[in-house]
């Protein structure tokens, strides 16, 4: 087996991460690849000559290589070690976050194949979009505050952002009906568990369907009842959100707002359209 590592060099604790990568990995037959600001660390490297790839880093990491594997047509396997501030991916899947046990996950767990969403025939993600406040949240995450505090510096954004944000209206075209909400988010998923509790019902990664979740006009203080009803799953009960399941999906709006791709902003304006490709990743689960 032929494996190429990628490993984010801002990520993490550089030192000790490499140090116990090389340990793990002496055994193997590897080449090491080393991000850059730039985003083309990958581009003239030939996929076809590896069998498995092994992210070192945060779920923009994973992104960047997903959508290198799925647009060259790369049959690889792809595993994760998460050293990123944000490892919604590795939390789906309870990869642990030590270095070294992911590591021997990535190397010689089970696999699973899920489904990837391919946005405007252009982007592939497998973790979630989103237009509206999850999209401002990021953009507005400081790096310098990602570093110190890894993920709970974007709790920082989110509590300013409950009180700058507006709501948008919104025509969803889902799988041929059309329906429409004046809403302040907009969550595209394939993943329904987040940081230990669910985001909605009835999810599944691999079944060739996404989830719709539309938050509708809310005030600050109703967001944290929200939470409070998401964290004891009562879906049923929080009347402000909205599920629809799709296999394609088309969302127009009235103005200018953010989007996010897998925890990555991204310009786009309306419409954008969205597709469900079933099974089309290989990934390493426990």
């Amino acid at each position: 087996m032929k494996i190429l590592v990628i490993h984010n060099s801002v990520a993490g604790k550089k030192r000790k991460v490499v140090r116990t990568a090389r340990r793990i990995l002496q055994n193997f037959d590897y080449d090491w690849v080393e991000t850059n600001k730039n985003g083309d660390y990958l581009e003239k490297i030939d996929g076809k000559i590896y069998n498995r790839v092994v992210v070192f880093g945060g779920d923009g990491t994973v992104h960047q290589t997903v959508n290198w594997i799925l647009k060259n047509n790369y049959d690889l396997v792809l595993g994760v070690v998460p050293v990123g501030s944000a490892n919604l991916l590795a939390k789906s899947f309870k990869i642990p976050s030590n270095v070294g046990l992911a590591l021997d996950l990535a190397l010689t767990g089970e696999t699973e194949t899920i489904d990837v969403g391919l946005i405007n025939k252009e982007k592939y993600f497998i973790i979630a979009a989103g237009l509206g406040y999850d999209a401002w949240v990021i953009k507005n995450t400081k790096r310098a505050w990602k570093r110190l505090f890894g993920f709970f510096a974007y709790t920082i954004s989110a509590w300013h952002g409950l009180f700058h944000l507006r709501e948008t209206n919104f025509s969803f075209t889902i799988d041929g009906q059309r329906v429409q909400h004046h809403a302040k988010t907009v969550f595209i998923m394939n993943f329904g568990k987040f940081l230990g509790f669910g985001l909605g019902p009835d999810f599944s990664y691999n079944d060739g369907c996404f989830s719709l979740a539309v938050v509708r006009t809310v005030k600050p203080i109703d967001y944290v009842r929200m939470l409070g009803r998401l964290i004891g799953r009562k879906f049923n009960w929080e009347k402000r959100l909205d599920y629809y399941k799709f296999k394609r999906l088309q969302i127009n709006y009235d103005k200018n707002i953010l989007l996010q791709v897998d925890g990555e902003g991204w310009q786009a304006g309306s419409p954008i359209e969205i597709e469900v490709a079933k099974q089309k990743l290989k990934v390493v689960t426990r």
